[in-house]
């Protein structure tokens, strides 16, 4: 893989692991964002002190996370004698991410009756608050998941303060990260309206605030939206008594309540959530709810 592409993965690593050892508010993880954001064209030489010490800290008893890392910058194990050491090279995600990358530029076909499971994290709540991460999961109408996808949109859209608690994506992981905003909307919203065209299911968890949402970011960028019927599962779920589905509507008590899999990812980022919504729809079909 070309340089800039390590440096691509490299920085991705940087971000997940943060968000994965640190709170929100951690001023280390806010230090690393504000050197990563205020170095573009020179991440990885500033990536590499930092994170000696991070992984030195945080990472060393996980080999395989190590290696994929080392292996992103290009340091091999003459460089690194030890870190290596009893890793396989399935084991190092570096490897896994290219496979997935190939993968990912196969053509996929839409089957007929499918349903698309929605999720989106935004800059605000306001009328003038705009998408900033979309995550779905695509199944077949028995439930095998086909496909899914999870990206950060860039905005100029600042994220509310109040909102970046609840998600923890900020300003500058958008900038490194993010995604052609009008780019992504377009692509989203071919995909939703060929979902419905073959006689598909778009559902979402509080419907009315994502397709709002949705809504907003299209005209933001001036793509056309589309008529969009949205299955809304949290107002389907509401009609249900607490004995049925627990004592709540939120998205991942239900969720527990139901009995998902206690193997998700952090709430609260689009695609882990769009994966409850998901299990909640087709534990309600199969209990004949809807």
């Amino acid at each position: 893989m070309q340089q800039p592409k390590r440096k691509e993965f490299a920085e991705k690593l940087v971000w997940e692991w943060t968000d994965a050892c640190f709170d929100a508010t951690c001023k280390r993880q806010k230090f690393i964002e504000d050197t990563l954001s205020s170095s573009p064209g020179k991440t990885t030489d500033v990536l590499l002190p930092l994170c000696y010490n991070f992984l030195a800290e945080f990472i060393m008893d996980d080999k395989p996370q190590t290696v994929q890392f080392f292996h992103a910058l290009g340091i091999d194990q003459s460089q690194c004698p030890g870190v290596f050491d009893s890793v396989q090279p399935q084991e190092c995600l570096f490897c896994q991410g290219e496979h997935a990358e190939q993968e990912s530029k196969k053509k996929f076909t839409i089957e007929p009756n499918c349903v698309l499971v929605f999720d989106t994290e935004t800059t605000g709540l306001s009328k003038s608050d705009v998408i900033i991460q979309l995550g779905f999961v695509l199944s077949s109408s028995l439930g095998k998941s086909l496909l899914t996808y999870e990206k950060l949109w860039k905005s100029d859209v600042p994220v509310n303060s109040h909102t970046f608690e609840v998600h923890g994506i900020s300003d500058s992981k958008l900038r490194i990260h993010g995604e052609n905003g009008k780019e992504q909307t377009e692509h989203i919203l071919g995909i939703m309206k060929e979902v419905l065209q073959k006689n598909g299911t778009i559902v979402a968890h509080n419907a009315a605030f994502d397709k709002r949402l949705l809504k907003q970011t299209a005209e933001y960028y001036g793509v056309p939206f589309p008529d969009l019927p949205i299955f809304c599962t949290m107002k389907a779920i509401k009609k249900r008594s607490p004995a049925e589905r627990g004592p709540n509507s939120k998205n991942e008590d239900v969720y527990s309540f139901l009995g998902g899999p206690d193997v998700l990812g952090r709430m609260h980022q689009a695609l882990s959530d769009s994966q409850a919504t998901s299990y909640i729809f087709f534990q309600g079909k199969q209990k004949k709810w809807w």
